[in-house]
């Protein structure tokens, strides 16, 4: 392994954990040696810090040092399309395609998102409509779930619900079932919103929220469903403590957990109902308020959880830790 494959291996392990400091250290030296994963790498290390300013900088120095880098300017256009310049993405997506063995499948799955957040869906069903579903699933990724998902979200964006709920269920249903299915989840949500079903909406977001714990989509859809605003609601910032009926294989002995919420309610009793209440069964009594804070609200918003953030867990007959 050269030097060059073991700083990218370093930076892409620190991504993977969520070390950004040491991903940005191995974007660093990689820059040092003139590779231009420096500029991935640094990119997405910026992103997860929430710096999409400078994670643009780092992509628009390094399609320069490295022109014919498809993937350097597809995470240019992804990060111009968050940024709403669709112009600039829709510009960055034609030389990703331009490049050398560029993967055009990816490519026109990007295109396919920024056109239905631009309001084009249509376009975004002809991008998708490229790529053969069976060539896609051969792969040995999981991009056909995000064919699956974006397909999806471009039949919702066209007001075609029903669609969307079928497009949905089919990949959910598939004999290779996503490792994570959370996106496709919490779309079948909204489609059940569209089409009036509420508890069908809960139901899917709920299972949502089983594979990625507090998914916005997801608890975003159970706010519609559950429809309620309360003129004078609060907003609260709420610390628990709980346990698990058992440890996680990789964390023996440790079934006590911290976690915090931020949700709306009429008080902090009907906030602290409403989180509890998005738990797994197993957990929802073991749930004790460690402290909270009240945040008053400039104007009504719908009752319920925004927030839920991840475990952090401990052993209750030792010394804490994560």
């Amino acid at each position: 392994m050269t030097n060059a494959e073991q700083w990218q291996r370093s930076g892409f392990e620190a991504l993977e954990r969520g070390d950004v400091d040491a991903a940005l250290a191995a974007a660093e030296e990689l820059r040092a040696l003139r590779n231009t994963a420096a500029f991935e790498i640094g990119a997405l290390a910026h992103l997860r810090a929430g710096r999409a300013d400078e994670a643009l900088q780092m992509l628009e120095e390094g399609v320069e040092h490295g022109p014919d880098v498809w993937l350097l300017w597809q995470l240019l256009g992804n990060v111009q399309s968050d940024l709403g310049r669709a112009k600039d993405a829709r510009a960055a997506y034609d030389r990703a395609a331009g490049c050398t063995e560029a993967d055009l499948a990816s490519i026109d799955l990007n295109r396919s998102i920024l056109a239905t957040r631009d309001g084009r869906g249509e376009d975004a069903l002809a991008a998708l409509a490229r790529h053969d579903d069976a060539a896609l699933r051969s792969r040995g990724d999981d991009i056909w779930v995000r064919y699956a998902w974006s397909e999806a979200c471009a039949l919702l964006a066209l007001h075609r619900p029903d669609e969307a709920r079928d497009r949905l269920e089919r990949a959910l249903e598939h004999e290779h079932e996503p490792e994570q299915p959370a996106d496709l989840l919490a779309s079948l949500a909204e489609a059940h919103l569209d089409l009036e079903d509420p508890a069908a909406a809960t139901a899917a977001a709920r299972r949502a929220l089983a594979y990625e714990r507090g998914h916005a989509h997801a608890l975003w859809c159970i706010r519609e469903a559950e429809g309620v605003t309360v003129q004078a609601a609060r907003s609260f910032r709420i610390v628990v403590e709980g346990a698990l009926p058992e440890a996680p294989e990789d964390a023996p002995g440790m079934t006590g957990f911290y976690t915090t919420y931020e949700a709306v309610g009429e008080n902090l009793e009907d906030a602290l109902a409403r989180a509890r209440g998005l738990e797994p069964d197993g957990v929802q009594a073991s749930i004790r308020v460690s402290e909270s804070e009240e945040f008053a609200l400039d104007e009504p918003v719908p009752s319920g959880v925004y927030g839920m953030y991840p475990y952090h867990l401990f052993d209750p007959n030792g010394d804490d830790a994560e």
